[in-house]
């Protein structure tokens, strides 16, 4: 899936978290693979609800316009 990471920052902002490594743990994951799939803009549609559901949004207010493929 292709991720926004303006939108993900932008959510991550209205969270109660306060850094990617707060959210890399909560979602269960190393900081560093987190750095990876924000910098790649992609992940797998699993790894992308781990995200959404740790920043607690909808999936699709994280998805880059128009494109869902991977």
């Amino acid at each position: 899936m292709n991720l926004s990471k303006q939108k993900i920052e932008l959510a991550l902002g209205k969270s109660d978290l306060s850094s990617y490594r707060e959210l890399s743990r909560k979602m269960g994951c190393s900081a560093q693979n987190l750095s990876v799939i924000l910098n790649r803009g992609s992940c797998k549609p699993a790894t992308a609800g781990k995200i959404a559901a740790a920043l607690g949004v909808p999936l699709e207010d994280l998805l880059e316009e128009g494109g869902t493929g991977r």
